[in-house]
């Protein structure tokens, strides 16, 4: 096993030629994150730029496909102009599959005056003819993300596969800290719980240094970690589409390796070479046809990841569902209590009837589609805390009783019972940092968890910047509406629903980043409490030094230099979650943003104040109740955001109970 990937090293490391980015080895985690860093930095760039062609494809999607035809030649190898022929289509074939249903209703069922006339008499409001637009925007962003997504799962995916192929062949060649030290009874333990894993002891490269200490290899170990409650998620790894359809690998690891030969002429850094051409100008283009192919499935898969996620909770599944039927049926209810108008047109079972329950149902599906997709990669990111954990339970006996308490047996996480919670601590090793090769290793672990979580993390950072642009510009839309032609129309309530609701979502993201960074940050403490517990042992050993001692003095000494080294790293420059707009995240980050939502809610139900006091010439009893309805419609918000804390907080109980 060891020399299949010795051999599989040789085959994808060939890229280390130039040995390190400046003070850093290439052919370590650290590099690695650092190329994912830049790759998910380039990639929310692009996003940006797609997300205009969208609102441009949007805007035009009756034709969109039309101008895909002369764009097919001048886009040549320009990957952002071939994934804008590609949206164009798209646009054009999601607009056609939504509006051709009310198109035949309204034609057949007594033309556009007609329909006009049941506007201005309040059976129907102009969001069930808009609220079409907004449902195709959605599904285009859903679109887009999958897009993201699975560039982003595949590519940390071959990255964490690399650095395991990477660690063997390190300890193969003998590099230092490549194996933990544990006390004989800890390490025949762990011994026993790799025979009884189902992949069987992992390397066999296990081995007794004396009567009371044997080590176990850094895989080893990581693999145990990898079987414990949280550490992976309940979904499977996403399908490379590209390569199926074309039989060509894309994304970042593959084109650094396709450029090492290039740039070993050149003598620069494959990344160099990607950065500057490949990234915009890559040597495969993407072909309407593959584009297309590649588009629907990534989609698919996504929303099967999703629903999956949903329904493996029928609690999760239904308060999601309840929150899209609220948004679905916002502009009828406001309609009826607001306007004044009828909850339902007269003619139920007639071409309005139809074209509101046509309506009102694509809204709903769209809606638990975007509500459920935040969901589930908000639980996602969630669930990297329990890594956190595990990985801080390592090194800190206190945060093993955290973990034990907190998440295996609590209500909030895991449920557990006795047995079941001493079963994952037997698998949980505690890792003594007065050994310098163990404060290595937990290091490269430690590094090893911010790779393995760089999708979760990536893809929540990713939709964040999706949600809050499309909030912002659906508020700066619905406030334009209500300052140019007054009232208080429809969109209004949903507007201030979609603020409220995926303010509090990203308020909750926030805080998870904050506390797994608050965790991370923990390991300080650990660090000073080792340098101190070394310093007492290296002074025990002064008193009776001795030729024999030397061995152990010296790897006192490393220790605590390590430590140091660790702990003003962790001070220093300690990768922290930034997942609003590249800042990290802290608590006046958090207040700040939620003032910005709540600042937001308040100028539009100001301005619905304002206009429900000057709209029309009613007596003041019709002023006042519009006014009655705008504060109720702040306090139908404000239980929406009670109910989604809610949801935020007790997730993890609800979904157990509900499984």
């Amino acid at each position: 096993m060891i020399t299949r990937a010795t051999t599989a090293k040789e085959e994808h490391d060939k890229r280390y030629f130039l040995g390190a980015y400046g003070t850093f080895d290439m052919d370590t985690v650290h590099a690695r994150l650092f190329e994912l860093q830049v790759y998910i930095d380039m990639m929310k760039n692009h996003t940006f730029v797609y997300f205009a062609f969208t609102l441009i494809a949007l805007l035009i999607w009756p034709i969109a496909a039309i101008l895909a035809i002369p764009l097919t030649f001048i886009a040549g190898n320009d990957r952002d102009l071939q994934i804008f022929k590609v949206i164009l289509v798209s646009a054009t074939a999601i607009g056609l599959l939504l509006w051709t249903i009310p198109f035949l209703i309204v034609m057949l069922g007594g033309g556009v005056d007609h329909f006009h006339h049941l506007i201005k008499t309040r059976q129907l409001n102009w969001l069930d003819f808009v609220d079409f637009i907004l449902s195709e925007l959605m599904i285009l962003l859903t679109v887009l993300f999958a897009w993201v997504f699975h560039e982003i799962t595949i590519n940390t995916a071959k990255y964490k596969e690399s650095a395991m192929i990477s660690w063997k062949g390190k300890r193969e060649n003998g590099d230092y800290g490549m194996d933990i030290r544990f006390q004989k009874a800890q390490y025949n333990r762990l011994l026993k719980v790799l025979e009884d894993s189902e992949g069987g002891v992992q390397t066999g490269d296990h081995k007794e240094i004396d009567e009371n200490v044997g080590s176990l290899p850094l895989e080893d170990v990581v693999s145990i970690l990898e079987e414990l409650p949280g550490w992976n998620g309940p979904v499977c790894e996403c399908r490379d589409h590209f390569f199926e359809k074309t039989q060509i690998r894309t994304g970042l690891f593959e084109a650094l390796q396709n450029l090492t030969e290039e740039a070993t002429e050149k003598n620069l850094w494959p990344i160099d070479l990607w950065m500057v051409r490949d990234q915009f100008y890559p040597e495969h283009t993407i072909d309407l046809d593959t584009g297309l192919y590649v588009f629907y499935k990534n989609t698919v898969d996504l929303l099967k990841v999703e629903f999956d996620f949903l329904l493996s909770s029928k609690v999760s599944m239904i308060l999601v569902c309840l929150l899209a039927i609220i948004r679905a049926f916002l502009p009828r209810i406001w309609l009826k209590l607001v306007l004044g108008g009828v909850f339902w047109p007269e003619d139920g079972f007639g071409p309005a009837g139809m074209l509101v329950l046509y309506s009102t149902v694509v809204t709903f599906v769209v809606s638990v589609v975007w509500i459920g997709l935040f969901w589930y990669v908000l639980m996602e990111y969630k669930r990297n805390l329990v890594q956190c954990m595990i990985v801080s339970s390592l090194i800190d006996a206190k945060s093993r009783v955290t973990f034990s308490q907190n998440y295996l047996m609590s209500m909030m996480w895991f449920k557990m019972d006795s047995p079941d919670a001493e079963d994952v601590l037997r698998k949980l090793p505690l890792i003594d940092l007065r050994v310098s090769s163990n404060v290595a290793c937990f290091w490269r672990i430690r590094d090893y968890c911010t790779l393995d979580r760089s999708n979760e993390r990536m893809s929540i950072s990713v939709l964040l910047e999706i949600v809050i642009i499309w909030l912002l510009l659906k508020f700066i839309a619905t406030f334009a509406i209500m300052y140019i032609h007054g009232g208080l129309p429809a969109v209004l309530a949903v507007t201030l629903f979609d603020i409220c609701l995926f303010g509090t979502l990203i308020i909750s993201s926030l805080n998870s980043a904050l506390a797994m960074n608050n965790i991370m940050d923990g390991h300080k403490q650990v660090f000073v409490d080792a340098k101190y517990e070394v310093t007492m042992a290296r002074g025990m050993q002064q008193q009776d030094a001795g030729p024999k001692d030397n061995e152990p003095k010296k790897d006192l000494e490393l220790c605590r230099r390590l430590l140091t080294e660790y702990l003003d790293l962790c001070k220093e420059s300690d990768a922290r979650d930034k997942i609003l707009f590249g800042m990290a995240v802290t608590p006046g980050k958090i207040v700040s943003s939620a003032g910005t939502f709540a600042a937001m809610v308040y100028a539009l139900v100001m301005k619905s104040v304002k206009n429900g006091d000057v709209a029309g010439s009613g007596s003041m009893e019709e002023k006042e109740g519009n006014v009655q309805a705008a504060q109720l419609s702040l306090m139908a918000m404000q239980t929406t955001v009670t109910t989604v804390k809610f949801l935020a907080q007790n997730a993890r109980p609800l979904m157990r109970w509900g499984a």
